[in-house]
Order: C-alpha cells, then structure tokens, then sequence
C-alpha cells in the first residue's frame, strides 16, 4: 500500500506507533505536536519492543546527559551541554539537546549558575521519569508482542530523594544485555511465530517506489545474517533489525505510523496498512 495514499477517516484508524512517531507525540516541537495531533486519531497502540526502542534511543541518552551533569568538574548545565557537544555528534548529540534545552527553558534556571545545578537535576530526573511513565498510561498495549523483550522501560524502584541511585540502577539493568536476551523470545518470534512473513521479506523484491531504499536494503541484509545464524541475535544485533520486528509486530488491522524510508518496503511486501509522516525538520520548515 503506498504510504501517502490512505485516505481512510483519521477516527476509525487504529494507529500502530513507530518509536519515530512516538518520539514526536512526547517531545517536539510546536508545529509537530499540531500536526500529529490533526494526523491521528485517538485510537494510538504501541508494544513492548517499542518501549523498549524508545527507552534504548532516547531515555537512556537522557539518563546519560544526567550523570553528566553529576560530575563534580561540571558546573552547571551550560557546562554540561559543551562537555555533551564535543563528546558526542550528530543523532546522539542534537537528540538529547532537543529534549533537554525545552525542558530547562520552561524552568527559572540559570544554564549558567553553580547554584542552580542541583535544580536543574532534580528537574530532569523527574522530567525521565514522567516520560517512561507516560508512554505506559497514554498508549494501549497490543498484547501481541511476540519478542517479549526482557528489557526494563519502567522506572520501577524510583526514590526522589535519590535520584542519582535511582538512575543508576535502571541504567545498568537496562544496559545487562545478557540477562535481557536469556529471557526474550525474539528468536522464536523470527524464526517460529513470524517464519513465513520473514521468509516472504527475504525472497520477494519490493515494488519501485520513489523511496529511498538504502535503509531497507541494509536492513534485509542484517535480518537475513541472523536468520541464518540465530545463536548471533544479541540486543546490538536485534537494533540493526528494529524496523523488520516492528513490520512483523504490526497488526493486520492496525497502521503502522512511522517516518521511515525502509517501512515504505517492508510494509508493502507484507501487504500491511502504514502511513510515513513528514520529517519533524520538514514539519518545521
């Protein structure tokens, strides 16, 4: 289905959202927020996998821009945002300055000032927090997800008196790779529950579309290694094929909403319902 012609009534769609999208309706600008707000109906769903990609993409980063702040060199936020500019570039570096600038700019704290940094900190702990939690209470739960991913994307044992240990501990669980991969399922979902769907994206070429098609190409390479070697699937090696997990997660009756190229492909071969949103910079021109 082409992903710019589905005139079906906003209302009546059930919306599967992609962690591009899911990203926008939390944090993004003005023009963005409006523009999902008119482009989606109420109806919005999202899994556990996706959780788990918002957690690893952008909560995460945030809880690493925190201990940034924490260290004892780094004065104050400003100091914290030069520090965070000249060790990181490009999607990591602009994603956590997008969501972190907003957020002290709403607050009376001085980026400059020594004695507003453990203001600043208290804010963004608690900004972490309400963003994990709100993904779980605005969005329903397919109850589909076939990964069962093990890792945590909630704050379960958040203290606000101590947020340093707090954070800390959903990092480090976050980050235990090893564990989360002993108890997912995301093998049995791409080789057993969703055989004959990754099967069908392996052999079948897509239709030509204007699309850019680098991305999916990429991703079918990454999917096929792992089929064929599945003692290889690792929480790294499950990042490089998100989109395909995400296709096959994707309901029959529901649309996935998304802003990536490689979606345009998978989707289209799985004769699956999706929608590719503009581009925030796009949405912002």
């Amino acid at each position: 289905m082409d992903s710019r012609t589905n005139h079906t009534a906003v209302g009546d769609v059930l919306h599967f959202i992609d962690t591009s999208v899911l990203r926008h309706l939390l944090c993004a600008t003005t023009k963005a927020r409006e523009y999902y707000k008119s482009a989606l109906g109420p109806k919005k769903y999202v899994c556990v996998y996706i959780h788990m990609e918002l957690v690893r993409a952008f909560v995460i980063t945030l809880v690493e821009y925190y201990f940034v702040l924490a260290m004892p060199h780094i004065k104050h936020a400003e100091d914290a945002n030069i520090f965070w500019s000249n060790k990181f570039q490009s999607r990591k570096l602009s994603g956590v300055l997008m969501l972190v600038q907003p957020l002290f700019g709403s607050r009376p704290i001085d980026f400059s000032s020594t004695e507003d940094k453990p203001r600043a900190m208290r804010f963004l702990a608690d900004y972490i927090r309400r963003l994990v939690a709100k993904v779980h209470t605005l969005y329903a739960d397919t109850g589909a997800d076939s990964t069962r991913c093990a890792r945590p994307t909630k704050l379960t044992h958040y203290d606000p008196t101590d947020t340093d240990g707090s954070l800390s501990e959903f990092w480090n669980a976050f980050k235990d790779s090893s564990s989360a991969r002993a108890n997912c399922f995301i093998d049995h979902c791409l080789l057993q529950t969703h055989k004959s769907e990754v099967q069908l994206l392996l052999r079948d070429d897509p239709p030509r579309m204007d699309s850019d098609r680098k991305g999916y190409d990429k991703l079918i390479n990454s999917l096929a290694e792992l089929v064929k070697t599945p003692g290889k699937l690792s929480c790294a090696s499950c990042a490089r094929i998100g989109d395909a997990v995400i296709s096959l997660l994707c309901l029959p009756n529901m649309r996935l909403e998304h802003t990536d190229f490689s979606f345009d492909y998978s989707m289209a071969l799985l004769k699956k319902k999706h929608f590719r949103h503009p581009s925030e910079i796009s949405l912002n021109k």
